[in-house]
């Protein structure tokens, strides 16, 4: 029979409190440092509730919406161009581009371990992958709370670490 440890649900409970705290979106939405279009942003009606089905423009981001990727080296590089979407939003100040970014990182985020089980990694190496993602959604989770939050940041404060776990799981991939 096969023990559950700590380390192996700590991933799980960190996917959980991302996706339960991502969608909490108050009324009016934060001025991010640069973020010269803030006014217009906040007269426009966006709503985010409990359970993660907005419907902006039209279209609901229900679980069978995303376009989830098939290997571990997909997913990798999925991350990748989303983190790099989410930061130019910021940078731009679309802070709900920036969102929609960051909900659809941790949807991939979420099946990360699990495609690293069939990338031919090994037992230590799945464990890593799992820590790099508890790790992501941690910091990810911390910008999500900062987007939907009053006070200014500046992603340069977490892009550091971040980048130093997304480049861990992109060396992971590339074996």
């Amino acid at each position: 029979m096969r023990r559950i440890g700590i380390g192996n649900l700590l991933p799980w409970a960190a996917i959980a409190c991302f996706v339960c705290l991502g969608c909490n979106k108050p009324a009016s939405q934060p001025e991010v440092a640069g973020d010269a279009d803030a006014a217009s942003h906040e007269e426009h009606d966006h709503d985010h509730d409990a359970h993660h089905d907005h419907d902006d423009e039209g279209h609901d981001h229900g679980e069978a919406d995303h376009d989830h990727p098939q290997t571990y080296a997909e997913a990798v590089e999925k991350v990748e161009g989303l983190e790099t979407e989410m930061r130019e939003a910021l940078a731009n100040g679309d802070t709900e581009k920036a969102d929609d970014a960051l909900h659809e990182i941790g949807h991939v985020l979420e099946h990360v371990a699990e495609l690293s089980k069939d990338a031919s990694l090994s037992a230590d190496e799945q464990d890593e992958v799992k820590k790099d993602v508890a790790e992501l959604f941690d910091h990810f989770g911390v910008l999500d709370e900062k987007i939907h939050g009053e006070e200014e940041f500046t992603y340069d404060e977490y892009s550091e670490k971040i980048h130093a776990a997304i480049e861990r799981l992109h060396q992971r991939a590339a074996k």
